[in-house]
């Protein structure tokens, strides 16, 4: 996770700022929003729909990719 903000910081969002706990601290509510919204999705489509589960796990890292992207950009690196 530390590793993932910084390169996000200065690879994918070229963010420049000098708070970086508050930061860190929003990175971090955003992966754990995204790891329950993950597990939510999972058992919602393997108890709706009857799909293998590796599929499901691919449906769900799609799911909390996009989720991902737009919230660092929108929440975390605005």
């Amino acid at each position: 996770v530390v590793l993932g903000f910084f390169l996000n910081k200065k690879w994918s969002f070229r963010y420049e700022s000098s708070s970086k706990k508050s930061l860190f601290i929003r990175y971090l509510l955003l992966y754990t929003f995204n790891m329950f919204l993950g597990m939510g999705c999972f058992e919602l489509i393997l108890t709706f729909f009857s799909i293998e589960e590796i599929l499901i796990q691919c449906i769900v890292i799609i799911i909390t990719a996009i989720s991902n992207y737009f919230g660092l950009k929108i929440l975390v690196f605005k």
